[in-house]
């Protein structure tokens, strides 16, 4: 990793957390906490693969370690495991659980799933490398789970440019690039600058052939658009900004329990707003965060007036 990325994130940040906030809802008592514990995060990080474990380790990731072994030698030593070793480690039993499941809901992208893999920046103890040098997590089918729900409804997997709403630190944009089920040229991911942060550091240090530009105005979109594969990171302060762009798919994953009604509603306005004929969201009921109380939203996300339900489950 270059070591000039913490410095470049951390500059990007300290202009995002200045941007003037009218243009959002309140934060509320709750998100204050929340960004308050991810700043206090931020000035902590020492360097880039730290930024990392920090936001996989209890922030924005469910990742458990594996294991007694990993958590002696501190290191993904368990390679190639036998029958037996899954049975004496529940934890990699898990993660072969969830490849199978994933199968099974998507039995015409079984083979492709093979090709899904964590990276080596990862948490280490939460990495299990099997034959082929490929890595896995019980976190990655999970992610993986919602680009094969957008390639399944889709029409010819037509997909070239997405658009995430709170991208948490960003593995599901790089899977989205580092796969083989569909061939994505852009990405943005809409998000509070605490979060972005991470997003930032993560990406610059795992796709090497992609360009990431922090938006801090209308400018940055129209330079990059002559890159052939890029990562936007907007804050949410910029958030009329994305409107100059197409995408193929919007997307939300679980950060829905997280917001107030007035967010939901900001966030049913700004859909209205963009171009992109597909929006995919993957929320529960309730859901309970580490920073902050757990909220119930039975009737969101809402969706726009103009929109049509593809599938509902």
């Amino acid at each position: 990793m270059s070591g000039n990325i913490l410095e470049i994130c951390r500059k990007n940040y300290a202009r995002a957390i200045e941007l003037d906030r009218q243009s959002v809802p309140g934060q509320e008592k709750r998100w204050d906490k929340y960004r308050v514990t991810l700043n206090k995060v931020i000035e902590s990080v020492k360097n880039e693969r730290d930024a990392i474990f920090k936001a996989q380790y209890k922030t924005f990731d469910s990742r458990r370690p594996i294991g007694t072994l990993s958590k002696i030698f501190r290191c993904d030593v368990i390679r190639y495991p036998g029958r037996l070793l899954k049975i004496f480690i529940p934890e990699i039993l898990i993660i072969y659980l969830y490849e199978r499941v994933l199968k099974h809901s998507f039995p015409h992208f079984s083979k492709k799933i093979d090709d899904f893999s964590d990276v080596s920046v990862s948490w280490k103890e939460t990495l299990l490398r099997v034959k082929g040098g490929r890595i896995l997590s019980n976190v990655l089918f999970w992610h993986a789970y919602h680009i094969l729900a957008c390639a399944s409804y889709i029409n010819d997997r037509k997909i070239k440019s997405v658009c995430e709403i709170g991208g948490g630190y960003g593995n599901i944009a790089r899977l989205w690039f580092e796969n083989t089920v569909v061939d994505i040229d852009t990405y943005l991911i809409i998000d509070i600058p605490e979060s972005l942060f991470f997003a930032d550091v993560f990406l610059r240090s795992t796709l090497k052939d992609v360009e990431v530009v922090y938006i801090n105005s209308v400018d940055d979109i129209d330079k990059a658009n002559d890159a052939k594969k890029v990562v936007y990171l907007c804050p949410i302060y910029l958030h009329e900004l994305t409107s100059s762009l197409k995408f193929d798919v919007i997307t939300n994953t679980e950060s829905i329990p997280e917001m107030g009604d007035d967010w939901i509603h900001f966030w049913k306005d700004w859909l209205s707003s963009q171009n992109a004929p597909y929006f995919y969201s993957h929320n529960f009921a309730i859901s309970k965060e580490p920073f902050m109380p757990a909220r119930e939203e039975f009737i969101s996300p809402l969706v726009p007036p103009n929109g049509k339900r593809v599938s509902l489950r």
